[in-house]
Parts: structure tokens; C-alpha cells; sequence
């Protein structure tokens, strides 16, 4: 009896020291490539096998180099990688991936460069077959350098569906949703992402922010005209193509409530409380419609060709608006004051 409950003591260390073994193996090459994957040091706190065929990773974090200090770039609490039957009898590389918690780090640089491009690493490192990557419970945090002042965007409780069709080149159905908030305390809109992600081919998304404040907006649009906004709220909706690196998005922006500094001027030549009256629609909101085309790591003249566009739509939609304005006979305004608002209009 002693006998058999040593050898079944014995059997079991050798099951728990083989495992062991089995499972830093495989944390060392996850971790060699998945840094080869980066170009930057992946760690990983655990690797647990599960039956039937799947990994569950536990604390894995990317570091990233800025200023000759490590910082995070990302950190995922739970990984789960689990080997897709249905590929695997077709002879295929098939792989479902559920992060949990995961908290993505983004750094827009001076120079308008981002620390991490996301969408071109995922068309670097697409060569292998997802079926399916599902994300519950992420946070995406944006420092933004290239405005003054420093603005950070942080996206919570984000939640991804990413499904493969099955065609050929890859592609896949997205849709995400998040609450998009100025700090941990306060939330400020909601970010929707629905289209098809398709590494090899052409990439359909459309983009819906809702709600945001606008002095959140405030470096952008001082960009933008020369003044900054001190109250106010916009929608933003996009919808954006891309290929071979090659982007279009048209854009929609509504705006709501929106007003500025007394007497600021803008680069229109009126003040900017003006160029609200202007611009408004009957129903009190103004509306631009517009496109910006650019590629993908062309950072600094992607953000010239946004700032362009914005600029077009706001001088088109001021014409239109003198032209309304001068033509206006059921408000019954006095000439010389239709006269005036049509001269401050032209400015420059």
C-alpha cells in the first residue's frame, strides 16, 4: 500500500515537473516572439495550459523607450489563445484571442509621430489565421504632444468584436464601443467603431464620437481658426477608407452651444462669436461636411491635410452663409446691417 501511494506521490511530481518545464518553455518563446513581433522587450507573468488545446497568459506587458526610460505600451491582465478546431481540421492555423483588461499606452509626439502605429503593426503581423479577438473591458489612453497644451484622451471600458469572414484575403467584421472621459471621475462622450478590416486589401470604418465638450477640442481648434472655444458640445462622425497606406475619410461635425472669448478674432477676420452666428443652421447647430486624404505614417502632413479641410469646409459654409444672409427677406434685418455682417464676413 506504501508502495503504490509513493509511486503515485512520484508520478504526480513528475506530471507537475514536467508542466513546469512545458510551460516556461513556451513563456520563453511567446516571450522572444511576441518581442520580435513589437520590436520591443514582451514579458509575461504566467502561461497556463488548458484542455482542450488553449493558453491562458497572465499578466503580459509591453515596454516602450521614451527618453531613455522603459514605460509601458501595453498591459493585458488575462490572455486567452485558444486553437480553433474548425481551422485545424482544414488544415489550417486557426486562433481565437480574448484579452481581458487590457490598457493600451499612446504617445503623439511633437512632431505628430504616435509611439505605437496600431494599424500598421496589425497589417505587419496579419500573416497568421484569427478566426476571432474579442476585447472585454479595455482602456486605450492617448497623450497628444503635438497641441498645446498637452491633451490626453483616454477611452474605458472599451468592448472589441473582431470576427473573420472566412474569405480570401483575410478579412474582418469590427465593432467596438467605449465611454470616452477627460479623467477618471468624469465621462464626456462615447466612441462607436463598426466596418470590415482587411490586412491585405481595402479597410472600410466608420467612427462615431458623440457628446464630447468642446474645450476638450480646444488645441485643435485654436489650430485650426486662432481662437479657442470656452463652451460648447460636437458629434463627430467619419467614415474612412483605406488602402496601400493610402487614407480617405469623410467627416461630419456637429456642433451645439457653441461659444468663444469676447472680441477674439479669428484667421476669417471676425471674432469668433460672429463666425457662430454665421455658421449656425436654424436650429441654433452648425454643421460641416468634409474629406481629408493622407497615408499612414505621414503623421505630420496627415494632420496639415486635416487642418486644410477643416479650414475649406468653414470658408465654403461661410459663402454660403453671406449669400443666405444678403438674400434674407423674411427676417426683414436692415440693409446696412446685412451690408456689414456681409463685409466683416469676407475679411481677408
Amino acid at each position: 500500500m506504501r508502495v503504490k501511494f509513493f509511486l503515485w506521490l512520484i508520478g504526480i511530481g513528475l506530471v507537475v515537473g514536467i508542466y513546469g518545464v512545458v510551460t516556461r518553455t513556451l513563456q520563453e518563446r511567446l516571450e522572444v516572439r511576441l518581442t520580435h513581433s513589437f520590436d520591443r522587450p514582451v514579458k509575461i507573468r504566467e502561461v497556463h495550459v488548458i484542455f482542450p488545446p488553449a493558453l491562458l497568459l497572465l499578466k503580459l506587458t509591453v515596454e516602450d523607450s521614451a527618453r531613455g526610460e522603459k514605460v509601458p505600451l501595453l498591459s493585458i491582465q488575462q490572455t486567452f489563445l485558444r486553437l480553433s478546431f474548425l481551422k485545424f481540421l482544414q488544415g489550417q492555423r486557426g486562433i481565437d484571442l480574448e484579452f481581458t483588461s487590457p490598457e493600451l499606452f499612446v504617445t503623439r509626439s511633437p512632431q505628430g509621430t504616435f509611439s505605437f502605429p496600431l494599424v500598421s503593426w496589425l497589417q505587419k503581423n496579419s500573416s497568421f489565421s484569427m478566426t476571432r479577438l474579442r476585447i472585454r473591458n479595455g482602456e486605450v489612453k492617448l497623450t497628444d504632444q503635438a497641441v498645446s497644451p498637452e491633451t490626453i484622451w483616454i477611452v474605458r471600458d472599451l468592448r472589441l468584436s473582431m470576427v473573420s469572414k472566412g474569405n480570401k484575403p483575410q478579412s474582418y467584421l469590427v465593432s467596438a464601443i467605449g465611454s470616452l472621459e477627460a479623467d477618471p471621475a468624469r465621462s464626456i462622450g462615447s466612441v462607436e467603431i463598426d466596418g470590415e478590416f482587411v490586412p491585405a486589401g481595402t479597410t472600410q470604418m466608420k467612427v462615431s464620437i458623440t457628446q464630447t465638450e468642446i474645450e476638450r477640442l480646444a488645441p485643435y481648434i485654436r489650430q485650426i481658426i486662432g481662437v479657442a472655444p470656452s463652451q460648447g458640445s460636437c458629434a463627430i462622425k467619419s467614415a474612412a477608407t483605406l488602402q496601400n497606406g493610402a487614407v480617405v475619410a469623410h467627416v461630419d461635425l456637429t456642433a451645439h452651444g457653441i461659444m468663444f472669448p469676447t472680441n477674439e478674432e479669428t484667421i476669417f477676420g471676425l471674432a469668433g462669436n460672429r463666425l457662430v452666428e454665421l455658421l449656425k443652421d436654424k436650429d441654433g447647430s452648425i454643421h460641416l461636411a468634409f474629406d481629408v486624404k493622407g497615408r499612414l505614417g505621414e503623421s505630420l502632413d496627415w494632420s496639415n491635410a486635416t487642418t486644410a479641410a477643416f479650414r475649406e469646409a468653414m470658408r465654403q459654409a461661410l459663402s454660403r452663409s453671406i449669400q443666405n444672409v444678403l438674400t434674407d427677406v423674411e427676417e426683414r434685418r436692415p440693409v446696412e446691417e446685412l451690408l456689414q455682417r456681409g463685409m466683416e464676413s469676407l475679411g481677408r
